[in-house]
């Protein structure tokens, strides 16, 4: 009969502790040396979720706790480089492994950005079979939070402009929601609005109307371009755009490149419908001393960073349209308060 186990949390650990002397048991052991918190656990699901998503994460099956304890406490040595017949694993395969087998290993940072904003996610079900799907990665502390993107500096081809390195900012990055809004998306009668959030009460939020062309994704664009203008003008070092845009991130970090060097023309030999918006957000990314990253999160999931640009993008929507007079001053004034 297997003894009953107690599991006391510690900061970064789980210690079991036995409530009385009991002979090795061969149920199976799930042991995790590395993850978001180690220790020993008694199902697959349990070990799962402490090591998807976790960079560098070990774990290993075992049929005693006893062998399960010892793998937890033992130093970590790196591990060696067979060049001959490995031989087959016990436990359920190591994520890394499996991702790197399969999409040619993680990439984090710019290197991810600039090829995709999807990555292999692998699931190693109780049986030992491994599941693999195309998805966007996501951090285990926040379901509603998607990897985050920093934006690839690459300054179009034939630019003299030179972008002087920007050293790694001293505070965390302030963080930003930004949205885009459009009633009636698609029609005549449409109106875009833009809502950028910085916090409740904050002065720098905004709820504007969209000057340009009415449209969601136009909206969207123009949302995370005020957001780094008003980053720049208060001297902020880091900014975190979060935006439920897909798009939005797709666009900077994946299609630019290619729009860029096809001329602006679709595999299909159309034109860029959003080539204004884009050309105009990426040259303030390519220019601004503001170290940015996107984040992409779920839309009208209960986020109330997102909900409040949301709100902010439709109040936007509302309002009355500018006129190239108030436009050119509204703009005139934004670049005078840079001076």
């Amino acid at each position: 009969i297997r003894s009953a186990v107690t599991a006391v949390r510690h900061p970064t650990s789980l210690i079991l502790l036995s409530a009385a002397p009991a002979p090795p048991c061969r149920m199976p052991f799930y042991a995790v040396k590395r993850g978001l918190v180690t220790g020993v656990f008694n199902t697959w699901l349990e070990c799962q979720a402490q090591v998807v998503g976790f960079p560098g994460a070990r774990y290993k099956k075992f049929s005693t706790v006893e062998e399960a304890q010892m793998f937890v406490s033992a130093p970590h040595t790196p591990p060696r480089v067979s060049t001959g017949a490995s031989k087959k694993s016990k436990g359920p395969p190591s994520l890394a492994t499996v991702a790197k087998s399969l999409s040619g290993g993680f990439q984090t940072g710019a290197a991810a950005a600039s090829t995709s904003s999807t990555a292999f996610v692998a699931t190693v079900c109780q049986d030992g079979s491994v599941v693999t799907s195309v998805a966007r990665q996501q951090r285990p502390q926040n379901p509603q939070l998607h990897q985050q993107q920093p934006y690839p500096h690459q300054p179009h081809q034939g630019t003299k402009r030179k972008r002087s390195p920007t050293p790694p900012p001293a505070n965390p990055p302030l963080i930003v929601y930004t949205d885009g809004a459009c009633h009636s998306n698609g029609r005549d009668n449409s109106r875009a609005g833009i809502g950028v959030y910085f916090g409740d009460g904050h002065p720098w939020n905004v709820a504007e109307r969209h000057p340009g062309r009415q449209t969601n994704n136009a909206a969207e664009i123009a949302a995370a371009k005020r957001a780094v203008e008003i980053a720049e003008r208060e001297g902020v070092e880091a900014l975190e755009v979060r935006t439920d845009s897909q798009f939005l991130i797709s666009c900077l970090t994946a299609w630019l490149p290619k729009w860029r060097r096809n001329g602006w023309r679709l595999s299909d030999g159309g034109t860029v419908r959003v080539r204004q918006e884009i050309e105009s957000l990426a040259d303030l990314l390519d220019s601004t001393r503001v170290r940015v990253n996107f984040r992409h999160v779920r839309g009208h999931s209960g986020n109330h960073g997102n909900e409040m640009a949301d709100r902010l993008a439709n109040q936007g929507a509302d309002a009355p349209l500018l006129g190239e007079a108030g436009a050119a001053a509204a703009a005139s004034q934004l670049r005078n308060s840079w001076k």
